[in-house]
């Protein structure tokens, strides 16, 4: 809040980032954020590290790294900070909700891409959603795939059911976030392993809303 009527240096290097809130700073050995009411966040501890986490600069967090240990810091608007857990990544996002990994891929349907705290639908490397209005609610339906197994999800409010069989749905060899798909609908494409008439060959699968 002290006048600066040359302005601020930006030390070589520093990467700095627009948000809601701030304008942050980062150099490897310091961290500087203005608020939008001119509050000032500085950290620059001997020997420490600063980086954005994973999720990017628009949770307005900054991860602090001393001796290996990280710990992330939630900045807040009016000058201080608070240590907190971020999503370790965004996968997708549809009416206002957020599916997001946390920790040993661990999926999630939160309502902020800032927010660790939601619907738990297991383990997965990656997953797809899409939300529905269905009368007077909105409906989400989602797809977690965890390596060759992929599990269908019908979520209203904070209850999920699952759709899929109880073992899963195993898609084909060598399986990618591309083997399954949900359409606008909810309905769910999964290009699954051989057999049903098939000669052998894999076949697309295709679940409807009901399972």
């Amino acid at each position: 809040e002290t006048p600066a009527p040359d302005g601020i240096t930006i030390p070589a290097g520093a990467t700095y980032y627009a948000t809601r809130n701030f304008v942050i700073m980062l150099v490897p050995d310091e961290v500087v954020a203005v608020s939008k009411d001119g509050k000032v966040i500085r950290d620059n501890e001997s020997g420490a590290t600063y980086s954005l986490p994973s999720v990017g600069a628009s949770c307005e967090a900054v991860t602090k790294t001393v001796s290996s240990t990280s710990t992330t810091y939630k900045l807040n608007p009016d000058g201080t900070s608070t240590a907190t857990t971020l999503p370790d990544q965004v996968l997708a996002s549809a009416g206002g909700r957020f599916l997001v990994k946390v920790g040993t891929n661990n999926i999630r349907l939160t309502n902020s891409e800032c927010s660790t705290t939601g619907v738990s639908l297991g383990t997965g490397n990656d997953a797809q959603m899409v939300a529905v209005v269905e009368g007077t609610s909105t409906v989400y339906y989602i797809a977690v795939r965890n390596n060759t197994t992929l599990r269908y999800y019908r979520v209203l409010g904070n209850t999920a059911r699952e759709l899929s069989p109880s073992v899963g749905i195993t898609l084909a060899s060598g399986p990618t976030k591309y083997f399954y798909a949900l359409d606008g609908k909810g309905r769910l494409y999964a290009i699954t392993d051989s057999g049903g008439g098939g000669g052998g060959s894999d076949r697309v699968l295709v679940y409807n809303i009901d399972g």
